[in-house]
């Protein structure tokens, strides 16, 4: 995710498809606040998949937007818009794998 100095804006707005799924990963910069902001506003614009990864932490969230908030994610995910299941220690390996 890292620092923006640019507003969020709608993805249509410049004429791109809204995707299904949005994924953010944490850099040791980025603020909660910020963070809760961009995941209000990914539901506002109907993506139903919102997932927060802290590679430092090793923590993984996901949005719910009932409850308004990031829910941590224990072990799986189970997808909403797609029939896929993430299994975290397989996110962390392969994270691990990119930074070699």
């Amino acid at each position: 995710m890292g620092t923006h100095a640019r507003r969020l804006r709608h993805p249509w707005s410049r004429g791109r498809s809204l995707s299904n799924a949005a994924v953010e990963v944490l850099s040791p910069e980025d603020r909660f606040t910020r963070v809760i902001q961009k995941c209000r506003k990914y539901a506002e614009w109907g993506v139903q998949d919102i997932l927060v990864f802290d590679p430092v932490g090793r923590e993984a969230c996901y949005w719910d937007a009932i409850a308004g908030d990031l829910i941590r994610i224990k072990e799986r995910f189970r997808f909403r818009s797609l029939p896929v299941e993430l299994v975290q220690d397989d996110v962390w390996r392969r994270f691990e794998d990119e930074l070699r």
